[in-house]
């Protein structure tokens, strides 16, 4: 789905199951929006017979506070709105899903107590998250308890995980890097630099980037690290005055992009070359923090684009109805795809053991399968003995050897509004051409 004049404002989400001792989702809301026109290749909710049984768990975990609380309650929305259309459609073998979150703020600490709590006391079926900021601490308590794990956040450092119970359904960094690289050079940026927080999630951009944008043909002329919430990065932004790029590829939260931008304004610099962001500063967030003014001018930011059609259309049905959102949220798609592929999975598996569920992962998800777009209409074909492929919304959701996946991308522009709108989609196809010796 081609994002239109996306908002990310995240409503408040009614919980099924909280976890006890982690954080909430906040209290954000979004104004109320006109609700798109149902489409033919989606069907309105009906309603069906009653399930039976303890419902199924669902863990999902992410920061709900800290520096990244706006990431939770996005991804919160994309399983809010599987698990309707799931419940809507009978549930699963007989049973209905239900969520609960785990708040791990981003720290890597934090996140491994919240992520064994789940595993001792919550017992999900499936987790979906966390995200590059605690990925890799999480990574040996993955698969412990043998609970399929959809982790999210695009950090390289899950590549070539060697480990069946980890799931990825958002395309890794390599591809963001190889977008980067693709829409700089194609603008004639040969001078790049780079503005990256010393976050574990920017820092692994640094190796993917610099190769398939010097493998492109261009160059890079400075490198900055910056350290979030420092008062001042005059030393960082006049050492990019120095260097004159053509453009800066970053990443920062918003509080350090607030400082960052304004101090660059003050000294002349941000409209004197192109910036790119990624997929963290994709977010209204960001742009607060920044400011219309500033987010407005010469700055465009990248994450997945989503399936256009039946997969989008779907999705679109279902966030309406869950959480009456006629735009996705951040990570929001990633999160849904990971909650239809695992309920399949259960349900091609007729159990929710978690042996069970990961070895027919690949089988509900992968072709040469009917491809299906929704829960119910795979239920109906593996009643009737069938193979499927589930594709998803924010990607294919085909997996490959090391259970990530591929998909589009798109560039995107704020507008006076915060709202965001796309500027390219740019396939696999020409992004494989820039990836580069660490692409994808």
């Amino acid at each position: 789905m081609k994002r239109r004049s996306l908002l990310f404002l995240v409503p408040v989400v009614g919980l099924a199951v909280v976890s006890g001792g982690c954080g909430g989702a906040g209290s954000r809301s979004q104004a109320p929006q006109a609700s798109p026109g149902a489409s033919s290749q989606s069907q309105a909710p009906q309603a069906s017979p009653a399930a039976s049984g303890e419902a199924i768990k669902i863990g999902v975990m992410g920061p709900f506070t800290g520096f990244a609380s706006y990431v939770g309650p996005g991804l919160l929305t994309g399983v809010k709105a599987a698990i309707e259309q799931i419940n809507a459609a009978g549930g699963v073998n007989g049973r209905m899903l239900s969520s609960f979150t785990a708040d791990d703020a981003g720290d890597p600490a934090t996140a491994v107590t919240a992520y064994r709590k789940m595993l001792s006391v919550d017992k999900p079926a499936v987790i979906i998250g966390s995200f590059s900021w605690t990925n890799p601490a999480l990574l040996p308590l993955v698969g412990s308890t043998q609970v399929p794990d959809f982790m999210l956040g695009g950090t390289t450092q899950l590549n070539n995980v060697n480990n069946p119970y980890f799931w990825r359904t958002q395309p890794n960094d390599n591809w963001q890097a190889a977008a980067h690289a693709y829409y700089a050079i194609s603008k004639g940026w040969k001078k790049g630099a780079f503005a990256y927080a010393t976050t574990n999630s920017a820092q692994t951009l640094k190796i993917p980037t610099r190769a398939a944008y010097v493998g492109g043909g261009g160059t890079i002329v400075s490198e900055s690290d910056l350290v979030p919430g420092a008062t001042s990065y005059r030393s960082v932004i006049l050492n990019l005055i120095a260097a004159k790029p053509d453009v800066v590829f970053f990443e920062m939260d918003p509080g350090t992009a607030g400082t960052f931008f304004r101090q660059a304004a003050q000294l002349g610099f941000n409209t004197k070359t192109q910036w790119i962001g990624t997929d963290t500063d994709y977010s209204i967030e960001f742009f607060k923090a920044v400011g219309a003014d500033l987010a407005t001018k010469n700055l465009v930011v990248t994450t997945g684009a989503d399936q256009a059609g039946p997969p989008a259309d779907t999705f679109a049905l279902w966030n309406q109805k869950a959480n009456n959102l006629t735009t996705p949220a951040l990570s929001a798609t990633y999160g849904y795809d990971a909650v239809i592929t695992a309920a399949l999975a259960m349900q091609a598996a007729g159990s929710t053991a978690g042996p069970d569920i990961n070895n027919k992962i690949l089988a509900v998800s992968s072709p040469p399968g009917t491809a299906v777009s929704d829960f119910a209409q795979g239920k109906t074909l593996l009643s009737q003995g069938q193979e499927i492929n589930y594709e998803g919304v924010g990607s294919s959701v085909d997996f490959d050897q090391t259970h990530n996946v591929v998909g589009p991308w798109g560039v995107y522009k704020f507008t006076s509004t915060g709202s965001l709108e796309l500027v390219t989609t740019l396939t696999a196809e020409q992004l494989a051409q820039f990836a580069g010796p660490a692409g994808p």
